[in-house]
C-alpha cells in the first residue's frame, strides 16, 4: 500500500512539473516585460493606427526610458455582423524578446475590442 501511495505522489508531481515546463514559454514573452508606460504608449498606437491609418500603412513607437518599442500595420477593413472590423499586424519587442501576431478587432460600442 506504501508503494502505491509513493508511486502515485512520483506521478503526480512529475505531471504537475511537465505542465509547468510545457507553458513556462508564455511567460517570457516580450509583452511580459512592458512598464505600464509601454502599455500606454503601445495602446495610444494601436487606437491611432485602427482609426485613421489606411492598408498596408505602418506605424513603429519605442518608449526611451524602457527601450521596449514595436509596430502595427493597418490591413483590411470589413463589417462583420454589423460591426466594422480591422486586421492589425502587430511586433513587440522588449528585453531581447520579440513578438508577432496578426489580430483582428472590431469597434462595439465605439471601442476597439480584439478577437
Amino acid at each position: 500500500m506504501k508503494n502505491i501511495i509513493i508511486v502515485t505522489l512520483l506521478f503526480a508531481m512529475g505531471t504537475v512539473a511537465a505542465y509547468g515546463f510545457n507553458y513556462r514559454f508564455l511567460f517570457d514573452t516580450a509583452r511580459s516585460y512592458y512598464s505600464k508606460e509601454d502599455w500606454k504608449i503601445y495602446q495610444k498606437a494601436q487606437i491611432k493606427v485602427l482609426n485613421n491609418f489606411p492598408n498596408g500603412k505602418k506605424l513603429v513607437w519605442k518608449n526611451y526610458n524602457t527601450g521596449s518599442k514595436g509596430s502595427f500595420v493597418a490591413l483590411k477593413a470589413k463589417k462583420v455582423n454589423g460591426f466594422n472590423c480591422r486586421n492589425l499586424k502587430i511586433a513587440m519587442s522588449a528585453n531581447f524578446r520579440l513578438d508577432k501576431a496578426t489580430l483582428k478587432f472590431c469597434k462595439v460600442n465605439g471601442v476597439w475590442k480584439g478577437f
